[in-house]
């Protein structure tokens, strides 16, 4: 949808069977230039679902109710477009209902607010005209791409010059689809990942394309190369982009299960500390940052009789395994 909540596109939904699914009783149909559908569970636990036109007239009638609940406010103050002093307040009660530290707050609150602000940029920048049907000659790609070969689309994929495309995140996970066992489709996705993670572009993109790797690491035994190193950098030194993980949770789990065998243990250690530190407590969370502070743990102490000497500095190693168990034994104690 664009920042009027009319649908721009129509596209696959991925991952599904890791969603669970809630039935709501009526059907809608929606095509590209309705208004969008937006659906949530209210004050009363009933699903609301409806345009836009219909969500916000839902607000108008049950404000006092949603007002009381601070969570569910903040999410629909995002379809009202609030401005920023009324979200600010909003903010505030959802970080004194979920946090109990004072820099748990503040960290929170100032993440909104950097989203709020990110959010408003993106739209101020966005042409407000829509831009010329693409020519064949300059993308390779229009009309629907079911039409081309998966040879044709991997060889697009693979074209760096087309790693700009505003459609390539979206080609890219049409071809995994269909051709789960071909080693380029991932391969094409890592030099993908290294040459845009580099240029400060967003990250949802990256985070689908993260996510369907792992999977593959997961179901496959697919080893992505590098993209442990790449990740523990891009996380140890900018913490705040853990939260673009946080969901769905399994995403979040099978991370941090990559990121202790594949990653450099000092800096997944500070990516742990982190999140032990600024993340909410929620059992799913401390489950997989307990999951793999206990992998980095024994996989540390199996190999290091095996390592020559003059590789090993052994100082070093026990002090990463002494933080590592110490981290691992106030996870525990502070576990819900």
């Amino acid at each position: 949808m664009d920042e009027y909540l009319q649908v721009k596109e129509v596209v696959p939904f991925l991952e599904y069977e890791n969603y669970p699914l809630i039935p709501f009783e009526s059907s809608h149909t929606i095509t590209v230039g309705d208004k969008g559908l937006i659906a949530f569970r209210s004050y009363d636990g009933n699903i609301v679902c409806g345009n836009v036109s219909e969500i916000l007239a839902y607000i108008a009638k049950h404000q006092e109710a949603i007002a009381n609940i601070p969570i569910l406010q903040s999410q629909l103050n995002r379809i009202e477009s609030a401005e920023l002093n009324p979200s600010y307040d909003i903010w505030r009660a959802v970080a004194d209902t979920v946090f109990y530290e004072k820099d748990q707050i503040k960290f929170w609150v100032d993440s909104e607010l950097h989203l709020f602000q990110k959010q408003k940029k993106i739209w101020s920048e966005i042409d407000p005209l829509e831009p010329d049907e693409p020519k064949a000659s300059e993308s390779g790609i229009y009309g629907s791409i079911s039409n081309y070969s998966d040879e044709y689309l991997v060889r697009w994929l693979s074209n760096r010059s087309n790693f700009g495309k505003s459609d390539w995140t979206k080609i890219w996970h049409f071809v995994n689809e269909r051709t789960p066992f071909d080693d380029r489709v991932p391969e094409v996705a890592l030099n993908w990942i290294f040459q845009r993670g580099g240029e400060e572009q967003e990250n949802s993109g990256i985070k689908s394309i993260v996510f369907a790797l792992l999977e593959r690491w997961i179901t496959f035994g697919y080893e992505p190369r590098e993209l442990g190193d790449f990740l523990c950098d891009r996380l140890a030194a900018e913490p705040f982009l853990i939260f673009d993980f946080l969901r769905p949770q399994r995403l979040f789990s099978v991370l941090f299960k990559f990121l202790a065998k594949r990653g450099e243990i000092d800096e997944v250690l500070k990516i742990i500390s982190f999140c032990a530190s600024e993340l909410p407590r929620e059992p799913y969370i401390v489950d997989a940052l307990s999951a793999a502070l206990e992998a980095m743990v024994e996989q540390t102490k199996r190999v290091e009789d095996n390592w020559k000497p003059a590789t090993r500095n052994r100082d070093f190693e026990e002090k990463q395994i002494s933080n590592a168990v110490e981290l691992l034994s106030s996870l525990r104690i502070n576990r819900l």
